[in-house]
């Protein structure tokens, strides 16, 4: 399968569902994206991909499903998602939490907490909480790529989550990152791969915190770009966790290689 723009416009490959297609190769050119339909409240979507061949990511192409997470909170309202931060209608927005934990916003409305696994995350970043008439950012969304040959990524693979958003008076909380697990018998490329959380919104009042970053997996090895930052806000995001299976402590411990 090869994915190409045309008359303009690039083409877009897009997932409704959480169940796994079967490729035999796919190529993603410049200006055409995967990705997957917007969850909200609720986990429905993710892109869930096995490659029995090689899959290319060239220069401008991506797979890319950044905000399409759990929704961010209504106006005071908490963030969906288990790492949901706090809403508030008289503070800012607190920042949503998944590799890590979301930051505080202005006037101490707390950010979401860390969740699921590290060394196979299989959820979506959470949303950021809500704040006076400004709703929290989305978290990213779930990328799951099993490719049998040779992952080469000169592109993009990101599942950011979104910033908060602010009235003037007062800002939102950012989405934290989402998930990024990838399983390849090779992986290369110079592109970039991203769980990065959302900034909080800014406000004059009072501000969000930041979205953590999210959890990406499986590629340790990748010499290109790659980031699970926190996002910046009255109090930032931590960051999130990359995998790295190499880094044992005695007893067996997995540790994740500092971001």
């Amino acid at each position: 399968m090869v994915l190409e723009s045309g008359s303009g416009r690039g083409s877009v490959l897009e997932q409704t569902g959480l169940s796994q297609w079967t490729i035999g190769n796919i190529v993603i050119k410049n200006g055409s994206k995967v990705t997957h339909r917007a969850n909200g409240t609720q986990k429905s979507c993710a892109v869930n991909m096995r490659v029995l061949n090689d899959m290319v990511v060239e220069a401008g192409g991506s797979v890319d499903v950044s905000g399409l997470g759990y929704a961010g909170g209504l106006s005071g309202v908490n963030g969906s998602g288990s790492g949901g931060g706090g809403g508030s209608t008289v503070s800012g927005g607190g920042g949503a939490g998944y590799g890590g934990m979301g930051g505080t916003g202005s006037g101490g409305t707390v950010g979401g907490i860390w969740y699921s696994s590290v060394v196979s995350p299989n959820d979506l970043g959470s949303g950021g909480g809500g704040s006076n008439g400004v709703n929290g950012g989305s978290g990213g969304g779930r990328i799951d790529l099993a490719v049998a040959g040779m992952l080469t990524v000169n592109g993009t693979i990101s599942a950011d989550g979104s910033a908060g958003n602010g009235s003037g008076n007062y800002g939102s909380g950012g989405g934290s990152g989402g998930a990024i697990l990838l399983a390849a018998a090779n992986l290369t490329g110079t592109g970039v791969i991203s769980a990065s959380g959302g900034a909080g919104g800014v406000g004059s009042t009072a501000s969000g915190g930041g979205g953590a970053g999210g959890r990406v997996s499986g590629a340790y090895l990748f010499p290109g770009g790659r980031s699970v930052a926190g996002g910046p806000g009255a109090q930032a995001g931590q960051n999130g966790t990359w995998h790295d299976p190499r880094a044992v402590q005695p007893g067996g411990r997995r540790l994740c290689s500092p971001m």
